[in-house]
This record gives C-alpha cells, sequence and structure tokens, in this order.
C-alpha cells in the first residue's frame, strides 16, 4: 500500500498551517539581503579610500607625461579612464544598497537642466569621441525646477553613458524642454535599439544578454528609475523608428 501524499480531497487544508514557515523564510531572506547591503556598503567606502590616491596619482602621472613623456600619455589616460569607470562602479552598487534601504536622501535647489544637460555632455564627450558617436544637446528657453542637481545628473549621466555603450557608434541627441508644470529630458540614440526581450524588465536591477547587446548588469538604468521616482517623476522607453529614446518627466515643483 503506497501512502497518500498529497491532502484529501475529503479534508480542507488549513492555509494558515505553512505560513510560520513562510514567514521564518521570508525574514530570514530579509536579514540575508540587508547584510549583504551593508557589506556592500562598508566594501564601497574601502574600495573608495583605496581608488582616490591612485586616481591622483595618475593624474600626477598625466601632467607629468604631457611635459617630459609624451609617449606615455595615451597609455596614462587609460589608466585614468579606467579608475574612473571603477569608481563609478562602485558608486552605483553603493546607490542600489541606498535606494534597497530606503536611506536616499534628496538636497533639492533651483536648477537649470540645461546646465546639466552642458556639464554630462562635456564630461562624456571624450567616450563618445571613442565610440564614434556624435553627440548632439538640444534645448531653447530655461528648463529649471526645483530638483536634487547631483542626483539628476546622475540621471542624465547614466541614460548617455547607455546610449554611448549600446548605441553602437550612432548619432545620440540631447534634449531638455518644459511641458506645461513638468520638464521633459530626452535622451535618444540612432542605434540598434532594444531587444524586445529586454523590454518589460528594462529598469529591473537584474543581469541581461542578447545577442545585440551582450551581457551586463541592469544597475544603471534601475538607479535611473529609482532617483526618478525619488523625484516625483517617471521615466520610460518610447517606441520609436530607429534606436532607443527614452523620456523623462519631472515636475518642476
Amino acid at each position: 500500500m503506497v501512502a497518500q501524499a498529497f491532502p484529501s480531497k475529503d479534508r480542507a487544508v488549513d492555509p494558515c498551517q505553512t505560513r510560520p514557515v513562510c514567514d521564518c523564510g521570508c525574514a530570514a531572506l530579509q536579514e540575508k539581503l540587508e547584510g549583504r547591503d551593508k557589506f556592500i556598503g562598508v566594501l564601497g567606502h574601502e574600495l573608495r579610500n583605496t581608488i582616490a590616491p591612485l586616481a591622483l596619482l595618475a593624474d600626477h602621472f598625466e601632467q607629468l607625461a604631457l611635459t617630459t613623456h609624451p609617449q606615455l600619455t595615451a597609455k596614462v589616460g587609460m589608466l585614468t579612464r579606467n579608475l574612473k569607470k571603477l569608481t563609478n562602479t562602485i558608486d552605483r552598487l553603493a546607490e542600489v544598497s541606498a535606494l534597497r534601504a530606503g536611506k536616499l536622501a534628496l538636497d533639492c535647489e533651483h536648477v537649470d537642466l540645461r546646465d546639466v544637460l552642458d556639464e554630462v555632455a562635456k564630461e562624456l564627450a571624450p567616450d563618445a569621441a571613442r565610440a564614434h558617436a556624435d553627440l548632439r544637446v538640444y534645448y531653447t528657453t530655461p528648463v529649471q525646477g526645483w530638483w536634487d542637481r547631483e542626483r539628476l545628473t546622475q540621471v542624465v549621466r547614466n541614460l548617455v553613458a547607455n546610449a554611448i555603450r549600446y548605441g553602437e557608434g550612432a548619432p545620440i541627441e540631447i534634449s531638455a524642454q518644459l511641458s506645461g508644470r513638468t520638464a521633459e529630458l530626452v535622451v535618444h540614440d540612432r542605434g540598434p535599439g532594444v531587444h524586445p526581450d529586454l523590454r518589460e524588465h528594462l529598469f529591473d536591477r537584474f543581469e541581461h544578454k542578447t545577442p545585440s547587446r551582450g551581457s551586463s548588469f541592469g544597475v544603471g538604468l534601475f538607479v535611473v528609475k529609482a532617483l526618478v521616482e525619488a523625484m516625483g517623476g517617471s521615466v520610460r522607453l518610447d517606441d520609436t523608428a530607429s534606436g532607443a529614446r527614452f523620456c523623462v518627466t519631472l515636475p518642476r515643483g
């Protein structure tokens, strides 16, 4: 005789019987996630402290190479860029931990979005040039609002860096305009666009892999969404005939 391994139809199953186990499992999982985020925060702090003197030393070498060893300029420049990328990656991980823990603090002030676009375009112009991408900035009237300038800069930087990385050298357009009581920021690359399989989970924190875009962690867009929503706005990927068009809408405050 084989013992019955499932509930009998004649006897109701109390759904509460499994809840203590589930609750304990969720609590344990939450505790592990909090411990992981705390570890990432501490690790990020230690790594930044280690990288800071290396970055200063690389800057010194770059200035020295320009005057005494021009042949080393390119190599020192590569070192500086990679240290900067490493620092940005660490900052992104720390940002994710802060967002998960609900510890994101906003420091809002009067900001003109045009200044932010110009700043990011100037900062990422060398990266765009290496990717053979033409970076263009468009705006007309002032686009002003009450936002966290540092966080807003990070949003624009992440979107433009994403366009440079995946646009395959196609032109990238950054624009800002007013729309009633809101401001609209658009980053549009004319590259291959976003793979259909990625669209649904594009702003999730996960690892995605496609033949056209390779493999990477979806941290940048996750941070964009979280920061924009923290400032009361929204971000979306628009349907377009060519490339990828990200649109951020922010209340002007």
